[in-house]
């Protein structure tokens, strides 16, 4: 009988920082604004450089990106909205219609282009399922594998896809997730 280990119950699960958080992103993750006038926001994670296109319930009368250095938002009508990615971090979008309300809400969370990586760990570990995903700088592997050795080689791989990626000079930092 396969017995799967959960990556994040068992506190293998590997947490890589390819850089170091900033002041600035700490402090706008702490800042406490989260309050969008009954419009739940919708989290959108995407790497440097990618896009998604988002439909909108209504029309939009004005697009508001809090960090336009994080991201981009580009309108080709008024229903349709392209969220692109610009540098790490995060920043919220918000869409207004022609009263000034507001009709949608994204939180973005930007990090590097982890889709390589993910293909890595599929082809070398076709049995686990793991999911790699960023926050800004940092790349999480979630999911469950058949033990703690294949956790701790998908540790191995993200770091080893860190180093290349940032070269030598970055060190990958090994933590543990709290548990809810």
């Amino acid at each position: 009988m396969k017995r799967l280990i959960p990556i994040f119950a068992s506190g293998v699960m590997a947490i890589l920082s390819a850089l170091a958080c900033s002041q600035a992103s700490h402090a706008q993750e702490h800042s406490g604004a989260s309050s969008y006038s009954g419009i739940a926001p919708r989290r959108v994670s995407m790497g440097v450089g990618k896009s998604v296109i988002v439909d909108l319930p209504q029309d939009a009368a004005e697009i508001f990106v809090a960090n336009p250095k994080v991201a981009n938002a580009l309108v080709r009508s008024p229903r349709k909205l392209y969220l692109i990615g610009m540098d790490a971090g995060q920043t919220t979008v918000f869409a207004l219609d022609h009263d000034g309300h507001k009709i949608a809400a994204f939180e973005l969370s930007i990090g590097r282009d982890i889709g390589e990586l993910q293909q890595i760990l599929r082809a070398a570990m076709p049995s686990a399922a793991i999911t790699a995903r960023t926050v800004n700088d940092t790349i999480i592997l979630t999911g469950t594998v058949d033990s703690i050795e294949e956790a701790q080689r998908a540790g191995d791989i993200a770091k080893g896809f860190v180093q290349r990626i940032f070269g030598g000079g970055r060190k990958a930092r090994r933590g543990r997730a709290p548990m809810g």
